[in-house]
């Protein structure tokens, strides 16, 4: 399956997970439900997870099975310490 059909197809499930990080900010150094969130995911994905690096961070390695290339992605786990002003259902608990 293509991997935009298979993103398509699974839009929903993604907009869950994006609403429950949201409904759950940390502050940097503090990411702790996040990080366990995002382990559990990449970890359903096959990936092989290197957890808490520097503190919360998380390290993953996915081998596209071809020659030496690697890809490297960056991706902020924090919140900003703000009070949200919506008014939507995955609103910040904190």
């Amino acid at each position: 399956m293509p991997v935009i059909t298979e993103l398509a197809d699974n839009l929903e499930q993604f907009q869950q997970w994006r609403q429950y990080l949201h409904s759950i900010p940390e502050i940097a150094f503090g990411e702790e439900k996040t990080a366990d969130f995002v382990e559990q995911k990449l970890r359903e994905f096959g990936v092989t997870v290197y957890p808490r690096m520097a503190g919360t961070g998380v390290i993953v390695f996915i081998n596209a099975g071809k020659g030496s290339a690697s890809i490297a992605l960056r991706a902020d786990l924090d919140a900003l310490p703000i009070e949200e002003q919506n008014d939507v259902s995955y609103c910040s608990s904190h």
